[in-house]
């Protein structure tokens, strides 16, 4: 996409950013936001990526029309195999590009990933030629179902298995409401600021958690 000088001042003014901040933000340098918004050069792909992204990450969006907005909460709900299999679908879809973090809690891969049947094979190969992935498990006591070998594992306290599962993906969060081999409802959210307080949550819980032993360990 294109942004206009315009633009970019808008989307720093929602924010009430100024050019260095935005730089440091974006990897970019005030120099380099200055021109644009001086209409001094036209930015190449790559910081219009760096732009989008930034402000992205920050609620903000560019719209066709040469406009500006904050961004509202998405949430969708995807329900049977099919949409379980577009919910792998969005998680290497959101991952792809940069990588990010992976927090799974309370859900076992060995009940969750067969609901994708033959699709899971081919889901966990493409996750696992991906780089950049910070990956983690929170996983029932006792289960040894560690397919995916771009995460890590750990056992939560018998205790916490009583609590809500979720998963979240960078800015997503995913929270199945029912799942069982009959019924299966996903609902994702697009948040920044909820997935960070998950990612808070899922850090206490994973300080506590047992490490599994390794193969032929007793």
């Amino acid at each position: 996409m294109i942004i206009s000088a315009a633009q970019l001042r808008a989307a720093r003014g929602l924010l009430d950013w100024t050019r260095s901040e935005l730089a440091k933000a974006s990897g970019l340098s005030a120099e380099t936001i200055k021109n644009i918004e001086h209409g001094v050069y036209a930015p190449q792909e790559s910081t219009i990526a760096a732009i989008v992204n930034c402000f992205s990450d920050n609620n903000i969006e560019f719209t066709n029309d040469e406009g500006v907005r904050r961004k509202h909460y998405q949430v969708q709900v995807l329900r049977g195999h099919t949409g379980y299999k577009q919910f792998l679908d969005h998680i290497y879809a959101v991952m792809k590009e940069n990588g990010g973090i992976i927090r799974q809690f309370n859900q076992s891969d060995g009940n969750c990933l067969p609901h994708a049947e033959d699709y899971a094979a081919f889901h966990l190969e493409r996750m696992s030629k991906l780089r950049n992935i910070d990956a983690q498990v929170l996983t029932f006591c006792d289960d040894h179902a560690f397919p995916a070998p771009y995460c890590q594992y750990r056992w939560l306290d018998q205790s916490a298995e009583i609590l809500m599962p979720y998963y979240v993906y960078n800015q997503f969060i995913e929270i199945p409401i029912h799942k069982d081999d009959q019924h299966i409802e996903l609902i994702t959210i697009h948040s920044p600021q909820l997935a960070a307080r998950f990612i808070e949550q899922f850090e206490a819980h994973w300080r506590a958690a047992t490490v599994p032993p390794k193969n032929g360990d007793n």
